[in-house]
């Protein structure tokens, strides 16, 4: 037997510019325990599990609850750090509480507005 024997030979996949909510969405209709996040030639970026959609989602609501928005998001995995991080630049004068929201709630974060 070969691999390709078993593969979805078109599965369900998402873009990047999928909501997160829209993403999970699909997963619970199709009964998905994961995702493939493909970019604009269908190459597969990553493959989204529900627990980070929930993390995004728990980041998302905080961030929208300050009145701030997100300008950019990137997702990618480090290899420093050995975890998947999410970088966001948001268009906020003084983010120092919206920093101490997302830390309270366990959300590592790192604040880069010095760099």
């Amino acid at each position: 037997m070969y691999v390709s024997n078993r593969m979805t030979p078109n599965p369900v996949t998402v873009s990047s510019m999928t909501s997160a909510r829209k993403a999970l969405d699909i997963m619970q209709e199709k009964r998905f325990s994961n995702i493939p996040v493909v970019d604009n030639e269908g190459t597969r970026i990553y493959i989204v599990l529900p627990d980070f959609i929930g993390q995004m989602a728990k980041i998302a609501n905080i961030v929208k609850n300050h009145g701030i928005s997100i300008d950019a998001m990137s997702l990618f995995d480090s290899r420093v750090v050995k975890a998947k991080q999410m970088v966001m630049k948001v268009n906020a004068k003084d983010a120092k509480t919206l920093i101490e929201d997302l830390t309270h709630a366990g959300i590592d974060v790192r604040d880069a507005s010095n760099y």
